[in-house]
């Protein structure tokens, strides 16, 4: 089936340097000269850059197919207005990762979480992807609050994630066919959000939460309590809590809401790092809230 103009517009955004398809080439022995059995070189197509070391099953393909299968599927899906959603890709300086966030900014249920929530949220897709192990390819659909463009990480059974490993058949379809589904369910995440909105959490309490979590240095505490001083129309609760720290996730140790996808202790976008420490920061912020410390802070004060 035939793409539409919004489709097509939206898949010329993806960056050129990340299109390429990677190379396998049997590794060899450095003294001997001989084929290492079941061993491969992943090289860069076009400068034979190295980009990773792999056994016989490992699968590595273009970053575009599962960002082109998602879009296709999305596309022909109804769920999503593909004129209002905007892209944004964030590819490591050595061309091994890819994080794919698109930005919807309307989906089904949309009406019903802005009304339940007195707080107009958005969807974010998340696809990541690596040529290097990094991380699986997988991706996450989610909300997102658009007055400060957070990315609200899942709670429990309403966090949404689809993954493939590098070495099973790599079906960018099927891959595509999830992330739709799981707009579809995306209005299963208001009720946990509407109890933490109702949780009575104090400054004190949310602040020893954090120092106790993820025991900043003092400059970053301070950095952290301006963060929470920012959210300070949403009361002392646990929403409030919540949104510290998914804020942290989204923009770092900034109140500066422009600033997305940055390293958090460095806030700065540089580094072949970057990528794994803004993932693996998020991986920590979701077992955070996800964890029994936090359910017991906002279960207790509900």
């Amino acid at each position: 089936m035939s793409l539409s103009n919004d489709a097509v517009r939206l898949l010329e955004t993806f960056p050129e340097a990340a299109n390429f398809n990677p190379v396998k080439v049997a590794a060899r022995n450095p003294v001997t000269g001989d084929k290492l059995d079941g061993k491969f070189h992943v090289l860069h197509p076009d400068t034979n850059q190295w980009l990773h070391f792999c056994g016989a099953k490992d699968r590595r393909s273009n970053f575009f197919r599962p960002v082109e299968a998602a879009v296709r599927i999305l596309d022909h899906s109804g769920k999503v207005d593909l004129s209002r959603v905007k892209a944004r890709y964030h590819l490591a300086p050595d061309f091994t990762t890819l994080k794919t966030e698109f930005l919807l900014g309307d989906f089904e249920g949309k009406r019903k979480y802005d009304l339940a929530l007195n707080d107009p949220v958005g969807a974010v897709a998340t696809i990541y992807d690596s040529h290097n192990a990094t991380c699986r390819r997988h991706a996450k659909v989610g909300v997102i609050r658009l007055l400060c463009a957070n990315g609200m990480i899942g709670m429990d059974s309403q966090a949404k994630t689809a993954r493939r490993k590098h070495t099973t058949y790599d079906d960018a379809t099927s891959f595509g066919e999830q992330i739709a589904d799981f707009i579809e369910g995306l209005d299963i995440q208001i009720a946990p959000l509407l109890n933490l909105q109702k949780a009575i959490v104090s400054r004190k309490s949310s602040m020893d939460f954090i120092e106790e979590q993820l025991k900043p240095s003092k400059a970053d505490f301070e950095k952290i309590q301006a963060i929470y001083d920012y959210y300070g129309s949403m009361g002392s609760t646990g929403y409030r809590l919540y949104n510290t720290l998914t804020h942290m996730v989204s923009h770092g140790l900034t109140t500066n809401v422009n600033n997305t996808y940055i390293n958090w202790k460095s806030g700065t976008r540089n580094g072949v790092n970057a990528f794994l420490s803004s993932m693996n920061y998020e991986a920590k912020i979701s077992k955070i809230i996800n964890g029994l410390e936090f359910k017991k802070l906002v279960e207790v004060a509900a």
